[in-house]
């Protein structure tokens, strides 16, 4: 798939299975697959930095990439993890506004960029369809609520496991499949948690005995959902 070919049969293959795309009209499913382009990324490649001129949406169609933000420390925080085939960039997509944070490839990437202009061309200017840029932000800020009120006073093995399991889903939605979580370190799990590096290891030691996780290198996976859910107090 070469650099600034549509090849719209794979992409839409890709892409076909994520509800916001999904959940498009046909018709402009088609005019995004003709108006978008494939670019790549390496590993640790921004796809964009915080306060950056906001060019276009980016769904992810291999790979993974991550959001983050700097604390006080200097440390970046990852915010949100965005697996195949997620997208993100539509909160600046709907308010015309700057990137609110860093995204970057967490591993090496294959990226579908859609440019503004198309988005403004066939979002913005029929309000009918304004909303499908707005929803998954919506849904994603249940998911900051969820996360604020439910982790204040949690230990930090269940803030861990809260953080595993968000960072192994789309950032958008409170449900759907689990994705390996691929390029993060124990340093930026840490720090993600409020915890250490040492006792981070630890943790997901513990959690790896029990069967919940699997890890080798530069790789989570989860292995028993609902175990990890009840450790983060998240049991239904």
């Amino acid at each position: 798939m070469p650099e600034g070919s549509s090849e719209s049969y794979s992409v839409s293959d890709a892409l076909e299975g994520e509800r916001w795309f999904a959940g498009l009209e046909p018709a402009l499913r088609e005019t995004i697959l003709k108006g978008g382009f494939i670019k790549r990324f390496k590993r640790g490649q921004y796809l964009f930095r915080q306060g950056d001129k906001v060019s276009g949406l980016f769904g992810m169609l291999a790979g993974q990439a991550h959001s983050q933000a700097e604390n006080s420390d200097g440390k970046s925080i990852v915010l949100a993890v965005y697996h195949a085939p997620d997208w993100v960039g539509f909160l600046a997509c709907a308010d015309g506004r700057p990137y609110t944070f860093d995204v970057l490839a967490s591993i090496d990437s294959t990226i579908f960029f859609v440019p503004l202009p198309l988005i403004r061309e066939q979002f913005h200017a029929k309000s009918e369809r304004y909303m499908y840029l707005l929803a998954p932000q919506l849904s994603s800020l249940r998911k900051i609520y969820l996360y604020l009120t439910n982790t204040a006073h949690m230990k930090a093995i269940e803030r861990l496991a809260f953080r595993l399991l968000d960072f192994s889903q789309s950032p958008w939605y409170e449900d759907g499949p689990s994705h390996p979580i691929r390029g993060l370190s124990q340093d930026m799990l840490a720090t993600a948690i409020l915890s250490n590096r040492q006792d981070t290891n630890v943790m997901l030691g513990q959690l790896e005995q029990q069967g919940l996780i699997r890890k080798s290198y530069n790789q989570i996976e989860i292995l028993d959902k609902p175990g990890l859910m009840q450790i983060a107090r998240m049991a239904r």
